[in-house]
């Protein structure tokens, strides 16, 4: 892997804006600012190849409507960059996490705070790990919406 000081700062959040924003809404339009051999982890996705990557965007798109997504904080440590970031958004199409749990549109609105360790081959990213502060989408999607006093 590259060292962290090939890849600046500037670099690295314009890359990971839209990475991770396109991770969230299934945006294949991003899948080149990854490695083929791309390793990612969170408690929604594990994947080793771009190909899988493409497959868990693909069970993303159209989930989410209205969404609204900014690193709040970017910094070097050791070889990788961490973010943190946080995004909003409402759920308003169906969604497939981990291959494994489905969840119909629920008009639920979803906020997520998260923090990803990230790390560059080039100007392309090779592995991710995101952690999921409070909720995580999973908990976020299981809610169901009140329709009155019981």
């Amino acid at each position: 892997m590259v060292q962290a000081d090939g890849i600046s700062i500037a670099e690295a959040r314009s890359i990971l804006g839209h990475a991770l924003e396109a991770l969230i809404c299934g945006d294949l339009r991003a899948i080149d600012l990854f490695v083929e051999d791309v390793g990612g982890d969170s408690p929604n996705m594990c994947v080793r190849t771009r190909d899988e990557l493409a497959n868990q965007m693909l069970d993303r798109v159209g989930a989410f409507s209205n969404v609204e997504f900014a690193i709040d904080r970017l910094e070097r440590v050791d070889q990788e960059f961490v973010a943190s970031w946080h995004m909003s958004g409402v759920h308003t199409g169906a969604v497939l996490l981990n291959e494994d749990e489905f969840f119909e549109a629920s008009g639920l609105p979803i906020e997520l705070s998260a923090t990803t360790h990230v790390a560059f081959r080039g100007r392309r990213i090779a592995a991710f790990r995101t952690a999921y502060d409070g909720s995580d989408p999973f908990e976020l999607l299981r809610r169901r919406p009140t329709t009155g006093p019981p």
